[in-house]
């Protein structure tokens, strides 16, 4: 099922994009949590589509 996306805009400069699809062992999604939680990131957005396979890469 299709979801829309669901974004906050905040007025930062630079922005970093993270991506942690899940993986053997759900590797990119520990490491993405990982980084956001270290780093002192917050969430702005997430795509929800049954048209992305579990293991993509969106550039």
């Amino acid at each position: 099922m299709e979801k829309p996306v669901e974004l906050i805009l905040p007025d930062i400069e630079n922005p970093i994009f993270i991506e942690g699809y899940p993986g053997i062992g759900l590797v990119g999604h520990i490491a993405a949590n990982f980084l956001t939680k270290e780093l002192n990131m917050n969430m702005i957005g997430y795509i929800e589509s049954s048209f992305l396979p579990p293991i993509s890469l969106i550039l």
